[in-house]
């Protein structure tokens, strides 16, 4: 398991049933914050970052560079294939 605060993983929950409901979605920690979490207010741009950090680490979203220091994420093959197991791990744990 990731080591994830609480409401750290309630971000990863949204951003990974965001992603189950957008295959397709990429953006970046801010449009992250802003587009794909639910009350977007509520969480940090630090937050978002580390979030998204784990998710890298753990394989379920990639990063793409996109121009100079702007670094797009969207879900990796691996989480797009079964989703609901990373879900879990997070829901199992929060």
């Amino acid at each position: 398991m990731l080591d994830l605060s609480g409401r750290e993983q309630r971000i990863a929950v949204e951003i990974l049933a965001y992603l189950m409901r957008h295959p397709e979605a990429k953006d970046s920690v801010t449009g992250i914050r802003l587009s794909w979490l639910h009350e977007p207010g509520n969480w940090t741009e630090q937050e978002v970052k580390r979030v998204t950090e784990a998710l890298v680490a753990r394989g379920m979203i990639r990063t793409w560079e996109s121009g100079v220091e702007f670094t797009v994420l969207g879900p990796t093959e691996e989480f797009l294939n079964s989703p609901e197991a990373f879900i879990r791990e997070f829901r199992s744990n929060g």
